[in-house]
């Protein structure tokens, strides 16, 4: 809600009322703010963009709206795009970063996953329900005429590994961003091996990118079966079944040489994998770009620590000269 004077050329004051609890976060860039609360996302769009050519005096001065139903309070908000903030304002970074463009691109991410954990949350929770009224309902005589059926399960499927891939795909202009190149995503093993020959093999970023690169190249191998699929290489999305040893849960099978796999165990574990990588890659990067001989080094923040309403993993910690004898360097 906008209170206060109205239009765009005059003092303006902004309350946000959506949403539960205090405000958690703010980050502007340079026509967007954001304001974060626990259980939500408020987009406010600032005045250049309202009226960008300023021919209306009258325009409103701001744009308001729920951008996302989850907020600071989950984990693919906390530890992509408000993190990354917290990073950027805790580092001396080089002046050549473009802070701006670098938020931009990691809020990309950041709403592909949020997208990916909605479906996620909501097929999990199908699932759940169907199970428990199978339960609840079923007897040995109607067994098999009442199995139940999750609705649209393939394209929720799909939907969730596309969201995926895209994360990891548009990640690429994070690293761009920071390091000025121009790579594209999301061939892993050729971005690998880029920051292999800049950076040398025993370089932290490079070894990071090392060991994700087997899982993000399955998961995008995954999708890419749905785009493109072929008697040898095809993605089968099986709902419930009923076989001899009982009712066989929803499973996701990347056929011929893929495992049978449980819908509700993976998809928590991969978008736990991405935001993961996305975190520590970003991290990393970003000690690299550390302007001059400052030292900082990062921290891991256990799940006792964290605070629930914003649950953040990596902070840093700068080292003063005279205490770099005890530390390894970045």
């Amino acid at each position: 809600m906008v209170t206060g004077r109205n239009y765009k050329n005059e003092a303006i004051q902004v309350t946000v009322d959506e949403g539960s609890g205090p405000i958690i976060h703010i980050i502007g860039t340079d026509d967007i703010l954001e304001v974060f609360k626990q259980d939500c996302i408020i987009k406010i769009t600032l005045p250049e963009s309202v009226d960008p050519e300023d021919i209306n005096p009258k325009a409103p001065a701001t744009k308001q709206e729920v951008c996302s139903d989850i907020g600071a309070a989950d984990f693919v908000v906390a530890r992509t795009l408000i993190q990354t903030e917290e990073l950027i304002k805790g580092l001396h970074l080089q002046n050549r970063i473009d802070k701006n463009k670098l938020l931009d691109a990691m809020r990309v991410c950041r709403d592909h996953l949020i997208a990916a954990y909605n479906i996620a949350f909501h097929l999990s929770l199908d699932i759940y329900e169907a199970t428990n009224s199978y339960i609840e309902n079923g007897s040995s005589q109607d067994r098999v005429k009442k199995i139940p059926q999750i609705n649209d399960l393939t394209t929720k499927s799909h939907n969730f590994l596309s969201s995926i891939k895209l994360t990891l795909q548009d990640f690429v202009n994070v690293l761009n961003t920071i390091f000025k190149t121009d790579l594209k995503g999301p061939k892993y093993h050729i971005i690998k091996k880029h920051f292999g020959d800049q950076l040398g093999k025993d370089h932290n970023l490079y070894k990071v990118l090392n060991d994700y690169e087997p899982y993000i190249h399955m998961l995008v191998n995954w999708r890419n079966s749905i785009e493109h699929p072929k008697s040898d290489n095809k993605f089968i999305v099986r709902n419930f079944e009923m076989k001899a040893n009982g009712l066989v849960f929803p499973n996701w099978h990347h056929y011929p040489h893929g495992n049978i796999i449980n819908i509700t165990s993976e998809i928590p574990s991969i978008l736990q994998l991405v935001v993961e990588f996305i975190e520590i890659t970003t991290a990393i990067s970003l000690l690299e770009k550390v302007e001059g001989p400052l030292v900082y080094h990062l921290q891991f923040i256990s799940e006792e620590e964290q605070n629930p309403m914003c649950p953040m993993h990596i902070k840093t910690q700068y080292i003063p000269p005279e205490y770099m004898h005890n530390i390894t360097t970045r």
